[in-house]
């Protein structure tokens, strides 16, 4: 470039600025500021030590970033001054990485004959998991608990109601949380609108902006179209059918959410999840999902051995999930449902659930009646080899 016309450098570097939005913006804004202040972090670390934070004049840069996870991990470098957990360490690695690739320098945490993690940070972070505790994980509530809580904000106010019927939906679609209310993380929130939704009676589309209310009451068939949603084709259609309960159905929840927004004549862009006082819109927010989910496990959820701390909205996502399970739905089709493009459901599905395993002693034992071939005799095996 330092022969090109001043011309031709003036607009590399600008499309080289464009290009390097465009790389940015394909990741969520709250990761990309997340990584930001990663790369802040880093670099006061290294400066601390005089070092080029691009390690490119280090020897064996490996040797800085161990001792930089040492530190991030004993919370000498960690942001909230606090010991951390392994996959904190190993996002704060990943975050120097990452922006060294942005910058066009090799990531130095990889092995760049073999293109894996260098095999002594890999040690490190396995020997970090092992010491770390057993993960808290959320829990699936089950449906009767549920069901309780929607119905319990049948007759309340429009908050409750619209946080009753949002439940509902995110248990069949199995979303997240920002999918069915307004998140802290803007970012996270993507919000099923209006104009994402589809109904049907039999085979027969109903236009949503005509319909009566009869014809609502009377669909059998409710479709979300996934356009904004994590980790989804845009366009992607998932639907349900009745559930064959009176008011706790996926149907019938989105029904709810649909006429509300009409009768306040909301926009097509509106939020599902969005309810309305005297024409002013107000936002579910994921906080008040949580409030009530745990309300309802304090009063109905002891006899499953659940206590509040046990759920918040996530829990939602992972009770669909566990339903489908213990109703000996194929996995291929649960994660078909949810989403999810890796094996990473099997963090919402717990085997301690008692219509998983229930059966599984009996049929172990009388399925486990198997004999081993025994090899063959020298002289049958000769045979076998010449033949």
């Amino acid at each position: 470039m330092a022969t090109a016309p001043a011309s031709a450098r003036n607009a590399f570097r600008a499309d080289l600025l464009l290009a390097q939005a465009a790389a940015r913006a394909g990741v969520v804004s709250s990761t990309a500021n997340r990584r930001d202040k990663g790369w802040a972090n880093w670099s006061e670390f290294c400066s601390q030590l005089q070092v080029d934070p691009s390690l490119t004049e280090v020897d064996d840069p490996v040797e800085i970033l161990m001792v930089y996870a040492h530190r991030v991990r004993t919370g000498q470098c960690s942001r909230s001054g606090r010991p951390v957990k392994r996959d904190s360490v190993d996002t704060e690695l990943r975050y120097v990485g990452q922006t060294l690739a942005l910058l066009g320098t090799a990531d130095p945490r990889y092995d760049q004959s073999t293109n894996k993690l260098d095999y002594r940070l890999s040690s490190m972070l396995r020997g970090y998991k092992l010491a770390d505790p057993a993960p808290s994980r959320v829990k699936p509530i089950p449906i009767p608990v549920l069901v309780r809580a929607t119905m319990e904000t049948a007759a309340s106010t429009p908050l409750m109601k619209s946080c009753g019927d949002m439940i509902c939906i995110a248990l069949y679609y199995l979303c997240r949380p920002g999918e069915y209310a307004l998140s802290s993380d803007s970012a996270l929130s993507t919000p099923f609108r209006f104009m994402d939704v589809d109904l049907y009676i039999g085979q027969r589309q109903l236009d949503l902006a005509t319909a009566t209310e009869a014809e609502f009451n009377a669909a059998t068939y409710a479709v979300l179209t996934f356009t904004l949603q994590k980790n989804t084709v845009p366009g992607e259609k998932i639907g349900h059918g009745r559930s064959g309960h009176p008011y706790f159905c996926p149907v019938l929840a989105v029904v709810r959410r649909l006429l509300h927004l009409r009768q306040n004549a909301a926009p097509r862009e509106a939020a599902l999840h969005s309810w309305y006082t005297r024409r002013n819109r107000h936002d579910l927010r994921v906080r008040s999902v949580t409030t009530l989910l745990r309300k309802a496990v304090a009063e109905h959820g002891q006899a499953f051995g659940l206590k509040p701390s046990d759920v918040e909205a996530r829990s939602l996502r992972s009770s669909g999930a566990m339903a489908l399970l213990c109703a000996r739905v194929d996995t291929n089709l649960i994660q078909l449902v949810g989403r999810w493009r890796s094996d990473a459901m099997f963090r919402y599905l717990h085997v301690q659930a008692a219509p998983l395993t229930s059966r599984l002693a009996p049929q172990m034992f009388h399925f486990g009646n198997f004999s081993l071939a025994a090899p063959l005799p020298p002289a049958a095996a000769a045979v076998v080899a010449t033949s």
